[in-house]
């Protein structure tokens, strides 16, 4: 209980540890990562901007503030001052401009890798006209902007790069009562530049690739290094858990036939035996009786330490004949045998000594683990490259999570911290171990309350 403990309380503490690792990682790759982007940001700004104060777009764009006052000088001859009569004027006239400063700043975006995907836009703000002192806003910072030339966006990534104001004086001749006289209009003009940068993410993550491999390789790494611990460590535990098992089990199997043979030594020394050979006969009988119990569990210990450097004969075997005979040599006590052999014939290249030392370990077990005057089953199979043969009892069955561990050394099922069979847990790994040693496969099937069914699968 106290090494449970242990290892429940250091798997939390290491959690914590993962956790708090993690956790600052993530604050640094985070802020990291926003100082990237502020970065990538500032510098995409600068070259977008610079490339805007090229002479030709400054050109363009004077072009396009000339007709600007044009447009207004018209319409106050015309009397229509009105945003819709300016601006669709503005597109009428505009539009040869246009062309040359979308395609001017298309090609030159185009020509530099970094700044392929960046689009651009120019807009008007505001526009208001001053005419002797009093004000007419023609667009106002309330009303929707007008685009200027450039590409149409609105969305999250959307950068300011500039605010521009524009003042000019227009001078208007103008006619009232048949009288000419000159008055000046101060224009005055506020635009914006955005840029929309719709592939900033894949930039900023490219250039914080290094920090985030280097980030999930720190962290896989100390991740790893826990699970190999702790895994060292339960695995540890389990051996440990096994010898004792092992100890304890093997204990209670000698004790038993040593309590049999003390007590039958001391009744031979006894004045009544030494006179009467019949008790004396009996006893002997009893006193080899328990020394072949012992002499048996002597030989399962080792055999399970030396059954690798048996070595294996191979010769041609006819399954069918020598599935017949070992049905006709078995003899169960108290238990009742089906079989079923498949009748055809099949040739195999194994060896009859491991094969029948695997079926002596299933048939002894399904005879331990069901109860009397159940049905033991014996069948056999041709099942594509292998010849199965399939042993089944109606026992308890076998947990999922005790199976994956039934053919280790020394596992034994526990029932509640005692066992009610005897054994040492050695016979499931010496089958799997013969099995091996003739490149056969050892399976088995089983669900709590409903038996097991172990299949051995002899390559033919």
């Amino acid at each position: 209980m106290e090494k449970k403990f242990t290892i429940r309380m250091l798997m939390i503490l290491s959690l914590l540890i993962i956790g708090t690792l993690s956790s600052i990682q993530y604050y640094l790759i985070h802020n990291t990562y926003e100082l990237t982007k502020e970065k990538y940001y500032t510098e995409v700004k600068k070259k977008t901007t610079q490339l805007m104060n090229a002479a030709v777009v400054d050109s363009l764009e004077d072009k396009l503030q000339e007709n600007l006052k044009q447009v207004i000088i018209h319409a106050y001859e015309q009397d229509k001052l009105n945003k819709k009569v300016v601006f669709q004027s503005l597109k009428d006239s505009n539009h040869v401009w246009y062309q040359q400063l979308n395609g001017y700043i298309y090609q030159n975006l185009q020509h530099r890798k970094d700044l392929r995907n960046i689009q651009y836009k120019s807009q008007y703000e505001e526009i208001i006209i001053e005419k002797g002192g009093v004000l007419d806003t023609l667009l106002s910072s309330t009303d929707v902007p007008v685009m200027l030339f450039g590409n149409k966006f609105n969305d999250a990534n959307t950068l300011l790069l500039n605010h521009n104001e524009t003042v000019s004086v227009v001078n208007k001749n103008m006619r009232e009562k048949q009288i000419n006289y000159s008055q000046n209009l101060k224009l005055i003009v506020r635009t914006s530049n955005y840029i929309n940068v719709s592939d900033w993410k894949k930039a900023v993550f490219s250039r914080m690739l290094g920090t985030f491999t280097l980030g999930a390789t720190l962290i896989i790494a100390v991740i790893s290094l826990l699970y190999m611990v702790f895994s060292a460590m339960i695995r540890q535990k389990k051996i440990a858990d096994i010898k004792t098992d092992f100890a304890n089990n093997i204990t209670h199997e000698l004790k038993t036939p040593l309590s049999s043979v003390s007590l039958i030594l001391k009744s031979m020394g006894r004045d009544d035996v030494k006179a009467n050979k019949v008790l004396q006969d009996d006893l002997l009988q009893s006193l080899n009786r328990q020394y072949l119990k012992i002499q048996h569990i002597v030989d399962s210990v080792l055999e399970g330490a030396m059954l690798s450097e048996i070595p294996v004969q191979l010769e041609p075997l006819d399954m069918h004949t020598f599935l017949e005979n070992y049905v006709h040599d078995l003899r169960l006590k108290s238990h009742q045998l089906a079989v079923d052999i498949d009748p055809a014939s099949c040739l195999l290249h194994s060896s009859p000594l491991f094969i029948e030392k695997i079926l002596n370990v299933l048939v002894e077990n399904a005879q331990k683990y069901s109860a009397p005057q159940t049905v033991i089953k014996l069948e056999s199979a041709i099942n594509g490259k292998y010849y199965t043969i399939a042993v089944t009892d109606e026992g308890p069955g076998i947990t999922a999570d005790h199976q994956a561990y039934i053919f280790d050394k020394f596992y034994r099922v526990p029932e509640e911290n005692r066992h009610s069979v005897k054994g040492l847990g050695l016979g499931l790994f010496l089958a799997r171990q013969a099995a091996d040693r003739i490149q056969a496969k050892l399976e088995l099937k089983s669900k709590a309350g409903k038996g097991s069914s172990f299949l051995i699968h002899l390559p033919i």
